[in-house]
């Protein structure tokens, strides 16, 4: 059910070529209890523990977590001094939990691409096409070790087909509201970079302190705890990432713009 659900024996001859296959064959020796651990850790965290396979396996394997047992997603946390996109202090830049910033390495014996953080981590982001290898991307962790690669102009079909059937799940998983509106996003090229540039984006979705938009090729994160999904805002690119760019939004240039301690006289029409 799990497709790539395989056991690894400690044995190094447990299998016989010359003898006949009989009933006795199919019969295993009990699991021992840190066995039995890792076997649940391992189909928990597998990204096909989804939806009805979930509930199915939940009832032929005790200890599971049934699919109303699920915790929510991560809360958003507003604390803009901890949460907001920061430069660490070997200057690697760092984004609010549970997003990840990095460049796809490489592709693992299961198709799988890896990618790894500036935190020096490593994720699974699933299938991805092997011409994404090197692509610095965002992605947003939603079981164990695996994430969701948000750059949406990557995703081959079999992924965005994926992503469609589980998008209300995954909206749960990772806290995020709105997050089927990634499902519109296309590969499209503009070929352009944007570092220092000001432009006008509309948030896609937003949430833990950042809003996430797109152009062309090009996936955006404003730095801000006060946008949400829909919006149209004007950004400022601060720097890049390949095709990741960090913004945030630009601040008006007025000569008529307060200070702190003016006055103002407010109209209230009923």
């Amino acid at each position: 059910m799990l497709d790539d659900l395989y056991f690894e024996s400690e044995g190094q001859s447990d299998i016989e070529k010359d003898a006949a296959i009989g009933f006795d064959f199919y019969r295993t020796s009990p699991l021992s209890a840190t066995q039995l651990k890792r076997l649940r850790d391992y189909i928990q965290a597998h990204p096909s523990y989804l939806g009805g396979v979930r509930s199915s396996l939940a009832d032929e394997f005790p200890g599971l977590d049934e699919a109303n047992e699920e915790p929510d997603g991560p809360s958003p946390v507003l604390d803009r001094f901890n949460s907001n996109i920061r430069t660490g202090e070997h200057g690697e830049m760092l984004l609010p939990n549970p997003f990840h910033l990095g460049q796809i390495d490489r592709v693992s014996n299961n198709d799988n691409a890896m990618l790894q953080t500036t935190t020096g981590d490593e994720i699974n982001l699933g299938r991805l096409p092997k011409s994404s290898i090197g692509e610095w991307v965002v992605a947003v962790r939603y079981r164990g070790v695996w994430s969701l690669c948000l750059n949406a102009q990557l995703w081959s079909q079999g992924y965005r087909s994926d992503a469609r059937n589980y998008i209300d799940e995954l909206s749960d998983r990772t806290g995020i509201d709105g997050l089927s509106e990634i499902l519109h996003i296309q590969n499209r090229s503009y070929g352009r970079d944007l570092l220092d540039e000001q432009l006008e984006v509309t948030i896609s979705f937003a949430s833990h302190t950042i809003g996430v938009a797109y152009h062309g090729e090009k996936i955006v994160l404003i730095d801000s705890e006060l946008v949400s999904g829909g919006q149209r805002i004007t950004v400022e690119v601060d720097s890049e990432y390949g095709n990741v760019a960090i913004a945030r939004p630009r601040l008006p240039n007025s000569d008529e713009a307060l200070d702190p301690g003016d006055v103002i006289t407010a109209s209230v029409f009923s």
